[in-house]
């Protein structure tokens, strides 16, 4: 996603076009793969290039996608990931769950990368995020070939849409226009300022 698609974004609905209710949630990750499957509605399988025991599946709807990350040898879900739409560019993360499992093994931050430079698909993060999202937004502000920003969309003027951001001494990414990411008052803000990841 180049930086003059982002800018011609007029108006951003936030509000997606399904209920988070009506998808799945971490325990039945493998439930819903299957299901998807039965409908025939995944994508090709992709061998997953970071960790090759593992492979991508995605079912992209109109409004959102759901990517899994899959153990080829077990077939269980490793990470699940939910993106909504956000405007025409790119996709909001919403959910990411990994299971106990597979934990510790660096595998979000993965597919994120291959997701953003493989897939050429621009994230943006939530509404608001928890120290270990940080952290994996602060990882991917470290990855050659990503370029992590500041996207404020309330911001008046087109020119303070876009801003710089530098991760702090302890290497995480904690404000945007002043704003604490983990403040409790960005859960209620609708167009609060987000971080914007996006291949070079």
């Amino acid at each position: 996603m180049k930086l003059h698609e982002l800018e011609s974004v007029e108006e951003i609905s936030l509000e997606p076009s399904i209920k988070k209710s009506g998808l799945v949630k971490a325990n039945v990750s493998d439930e819903r793969l299957a299901e998807l499957r039965s409908k025939n509605v995944l994508s090709d399988q992709i061998i997953f290039p970071a960790d090759r025991d593992f492979a991508v599946l995605i079912h992209q709807a109109s409004r959102y996608q759901e990517v899994f990350l899959v153990d080829r040898e077990t077939d269980r879900v490793a990470v699940y990931l939910l993106l909504y739409k956000f405007g025409n560019f790119a996709y909001s993360v919403e959910e990411i769950k990994a299971r106990k499992t597979y934990q510790g093994r660096g595998l979000g931050i993965k597919l994120y990368r291959f997701l953003i430079k493989q897939l050429d698909i621009t994230l943006i993060s939530g509404k608001q995020q928890s120290p270990g999202g940080a952290r994996l937004w602060s990882e991917l502000y470290k990855t050659p070939g990503i370029t992590v920003y500041g996207f404020n969309p309330s911001a008046k003027d087109k020119k303070d849409r876009f801003f710089h951001v530098e991760p702090d001494e302890s290497g995480n990414i904690e404000s945007l226009a002043g704003r604490d990411v983990y403040g409790l008052e960005l859960s209620y803000l609708e167009r609060t300022p987000r971080l914007i990841a996006t291949a070079k």
